[in-house]
């Protein structure tokens, strides 16, 4: 008798173990597939032109984030965009009628920056607190190593 127990829990808990890992197979995976600079154009915007890893003070660019559902659920609701610089919120983006398995949305907000020198943008797709239940929750954000240089004047010979 103790040794069917045995065997119908084993038998259970495999039955538990492998409809878990069905469900986790079939969640979404909102992912930062890129992330980079764009040069500022006035929306609406329909295509970014993609900038280097440098831009100048106080030149105003937009920052983007390519989010792809890289699952095979769907997205249930919504979810947020977080940009960051160094650490501190520069702007963030509800995304509405979230995409299908495989599709790309690519949000952006426009950043002027200020501070010269190094500085790191980081993408973060569905922030804590998570909303997205997913299938990797560990792909949610990526950074981007940046430099703010000093825009250079024209130089004027005196008369």
């Amino acid at each position: 008798m103790v040794k069917k127990a045995r065997v119908g829990v084993v038998a259970l808990m495999g039955t538990v173990l492998a409809t878990s890992a069905i469900a986790q197979a079939q969640r979404p995976d909102l992912r930062v597939n890129a992330i980079y600079l764009a040069k500022w154009t006035p929306p609406p915007v329909t295509e970014y032109e993609k900038l280097g890893s440098s831009v100048f003070s106080g030149s105003k660019v937009i920052l983007v984030c390519e989010v792809i559902n890289g699952g095979v659920g769907k997205v249930v609701g919504n979810y947020f965009v977080s940009f960051r610089i160094d650490g501190a919120e520069v702007g963030s983006q509800l995304i509405e009628n979230a995409p299908d398995p495989g599709m790309l949305r690519k949000p952006g907000v426009a950043w002027t920056p200020s501070a010269l020198g190094s500085h790191v943008f980081k993408c973060s797709v569905d922030p804590y607190p998570s909303r997205q239940v997913e299938s990797n929750e560990e792909n949610n954000e990526k950074p981007l190593r940046l430099q703010v240089k000093a825009r250079k004047l024209p130089m004027t010979l005196p008369h």
